[in-house]
């Protein structure tokens, strides 16, 4: 089921659908055989940001209860994120050398270095992977089971798309200050802050996009894009750290200095993408934004009935 609400369903069975659908994938993949380990982190992840984007738009009517849930999803991907930095370190290294040997000549002793990093790295995560032990995997799906039989409740209080547009004009307002924020301020912590909070955005304007396919899917697709080149940053900062913290186990002093140089260079050309995209995707007020989506969904809704 793609992760929309249905214009001719009933909203409250529809947000209940939705939730369920993505506890429903989370649980399965912890589940998952050894060998698909990686992927199912992902997943799992993914379902876990699909959630807290969802109880961000519901926000309103959840109340006290907002915290709690939101809380819940949150913990839960933390105690994956050190796995999912790991692998996306390899990932990095292996996206960084290509980078690299585009950039020709002057590029190619550099990536030669990522390459040599990216080996010894991906040798020491095949010698000491840990796998996540059966009591965790059964206590987070335990968790999750838990929020399915709470999802009843989070409905009660929905008053028609005007509760939704307090929780979508409320996630949008944050992501526009977060990019404020990480323009005034370009470090980590605010671009990774302005990432989440796009992320939210984007999820919630996914859940929207049956009001106007035609305007809403082109906007879903900036976010995307948006998401990715943030992370992208994101990912670069942890190789970085992992470098910096580790680097005499990973690299020598002139291939760690040749990737710290390549990764300042791909963050330089990240950012003079994704700062004036997020000029232009977060240009319209918070206000505008909601109402203009909630005329859609209104004409929308009146047409479907």
């Amino acid at each position: 089921m793609a992760f929309r609400l249905k214009l001719k369903k009933p909203l409250k069975g529809g947000i209940r659908k939705i939730a369920r659908k993505q506890l429903k994938g989370a649980i399965q993949h912890l589940q998952n055989d050894a060998d698909q380990e990686n992927e199912a982190i992902h997943e799992i992840r993914v379902h876990l940001k699909k959630l807290r984007a969802l109880v961000r738009l519901i926000r309103g009517a959840l109340g006290s209860q907002y915290a709690a849930e939101n809380t819940c999803f949150r913990d839960i991907a933390r105690q994956l994120s050190s796995r999912r930095d790991a692998e996306a370190a390899l990932g990095v290294l292996r996206g960084l050398g290509e980078w690299l040997e585009g950039q020709g000549e002057a590029g190619a002793e550099a990536a030669l270095a990522a390459g040599a990093v990216h080996s010894r790295m991906a040798e020491r995560q095949r010698a000491s992977k840990l796998h996540a032990a059966t009591e965790t995997q059964a206590r987070l799906a335990d968790e999750l089971r838990a929020a399915a039989d709470r999802i009843a409740s989070w409905t009660e209080k929905i008053n028609g798309f005007e509760t939704l547009a307090e929780g979508l004009e409320a996630t949008y307002r944050r992501a526009r200050r977060a990019m404020k924020a990480a323009a005034d301020d370009p470090h980590p912590e605010t671009l990774h802050e302005w990432r989440k909070q796009a992320k939210y955005h984007r999820y919630q304007i996914n859940l929207l996009e049956e009001c106007w396919p035609l305007a809403l899917e082109p906007m879903s697709e900036a976010l995307r894009r948006l998401s990715d080149l943030l992370g992208d940053d994101h990912d670069l900062v942890v190789l970085r750290e992992m470098l910096l913290c580790e680097g005499s186990q990973l690299a020598t002093d002139a291939e760690r200095e040749a990737c710290l140089n390549a990764i300042e260079g791909r963050r330089a050309e990240l950012r003079e993408e994704f700062e004036p995209l997020g000029r232009l995707i977060y240009a319209e007020k918070p206000k505008h934004l909601r109402g203009r989506l909630e005329k859609y969904w209104n004409i929308r809704r009146a047409d479907a009935g």
